[in-house]
């Protein structure tokens, strides 16, 4: 059990002690835990840190606590989470911070945490790790992560004036075909935006599933959670996009909801609609848009990691799309593999569906790396394998990391190779990992960040 009172002065780490230990806690750690968060280092407040044990996955026995005797010196919370990854399905790990005492912030103290959370992970059978390591990588001679973990890029902060947005949009309309724009404004006349309201939960939910079905790295959201998100206070606000169009039973007369939008502030947190109707989210942005200048805001952040998304684009297009003013609170995402076999276990039914695509034989193989780190990537109808040993004659030459993320979908093989992160040993090996590795729009959710943050 942790001990909860001040020892007086500050301890500070020394690497000689055979005293300090890693272990998940469990309930009677609960009030120890509490008061280090929120008393020793001011993390969150007292009633953040008690809402948290609302949620499946925010439970006690997901806190990864450093110890050194019986006093908490160290923590981490990890969530749990599957993630839809096209065909695959991958149980996921994310953290918001490392919880360190100051006289224990050094990079012994770190990488013994990150040793202790792969194996974690490893019981688990969680295949990645998100960890948000913004106070660590600004420390001395940090980041000096393990050649299994690395800096993520996917994530990007579009800002622009909602004012330049309004008119993007309006010159858009203007320039579209007398039939669009015909269909554009019966979509306008026959849409309705207003606020959420908790009986439509489901509408929600099944929006949500039909990206989820098809996306990567779109987050499981059970009903249980789905519940938790709507129902905090936390100043975020919901809004509907209304279809009225079709002819319904009396049980619709009040329309179809298509498309909605989570903001808080001058931030999107999260913005879907119907694959089909794509001009609900765009009437969504309009009113967000007019809603910001009602309240004074220069800019209107959007958070996506796709940027072939169509908001993002029409961000891009407005010329003021930009990464997260210096202002703002600067998050660097560090994602950790602790078993590359076990991730290409869990990706074969998607790395399986591409080679498909353009199967030209029964049997692929693609090496990678050289000597001792050498591995072979062995593809056939009846799964998948990573082999450690000879990387054979069609391989790709490249650091750890770059294979991580070509797997990932973080870069693809035609950007590495023309970056010169990655070589190939054969046209053949390269034209293998222009198909496997394609860059991919990894879903991150920033509403529930948000919540969780």
């Amino acid at each position: 059990m942790g001990i909860v009172s001040d020892l007086g002065a500050e301890p500070t780490f020394n690497p000689a002690s055979s005293s300090l230990r890693a272990m998940l806690a469990n309930s009677g750690d609960r009030s120890a835990v509490e008061h280090f968060l929120c008393t020793q280092l001011c993390r969150l407040p007292t009633v953040d840190f008690r809402d948290q044990l609302e949620i499946a996955d925010g439970n006690i026995g997901q806190r990864l606590l450093l110890k050194q005797d019986a006093r908490i010196v160290g923590h981490a919370h990890l969530r749990f989470r599957e993630v839809s990854w096209g065909k695959s399905r991958l149980l996921t790990c994310r953290i918001n911070a490392l919880d360190l005492l100051p006289g224990y912030q050094n990079p012994v103290v770190v990488r013994t945490m990150l040793r202790e959370i792969e194996g974690v992970l490893r019981e688990r059978r969680a295949v990645i790790v998100r960890a948000n390591l913004a106070d660590v990588s600004q420390r001395g001679s940090f980041p000096l992560w393990p050649s299994n973990w690395f800096a993520s890029s996917s994530f990007k902060q579009y800002e622009a004036n909602p004012r330049a947005i309004l008119a993007e949009i309006a010159i858009r309309a203007d320039a579209a075909s007398a039939f669009h724009q015909l269909e554009y404004s019966k979509s306008c006349k026959a849409t309705t935006i207003r606020p959420f309201r908790q009986m439509e939960l489901a509408a929600l939910m099944r929006i949500y599933r039909l990206h989820e079905s098809t996306g990567y790295g779109f987050l499981k959201r059970p009903e249980e959670y789905w519940q938790w998100l709507v129902r905090r206070s936390t100043g975020a606000q919901i809004l509907v996009a209304v279809d009225h169009r079709k002819h319904r039973g009396i049980k619709q007369r009040g329309g179809k909801i298509v498309a909605y939008a989570v903001i808080s502030g001058n931030e999107i947190l999260e913005i879907l609609g119907e694959p089909a109707n794509v001009v609900a989210t765009e009437q969504l942005l309009t009113r967000i848009c007019a809603d910001a200048i009602e309240h004074n805001f220069r800019t209107l952040c959007l958070a996506t990691a796709d940027p072939n998304n169509r908001l993002a684009e029409l961000y891009v297009v407005t010329r003021a799309a930009k990464k997260a003013q210096p202002s703002k609170k600067q998050k660097t995402s560090v994602i950790g593999v602790p078993s590359l076999k076990l991730l290409v276990r869990r990706l074969s039914p998607e790395l399986l569906r591409r080679w498909r695509v353009t199967q030209t034989s029964d049997v692929a193989i693609l090496g990678w790396g050289l000597g001792k780190h050498a591995s072979r990537l062995v593809l056939n109808e009846k799964g998948l394998r990573l082999i450690d040993g000879d990387a054979c004659h069609d391989r790709l030459i490249c650091s750890q990391q770059i294979w991580i993320r070509l797997l990932l979908g973080e870069l693809s093989a035609p950007a590495a190779f023309s970056a010169n992160l990655l070589e190939a040993s054969t046209p053949h090996a390269q034209r293998l990992a222009e198909i496997l590795f394609p860059e991919l729009p990894v879903w991150q959710a920033a509403w529930d960040h948000f919540i969780n943050s």
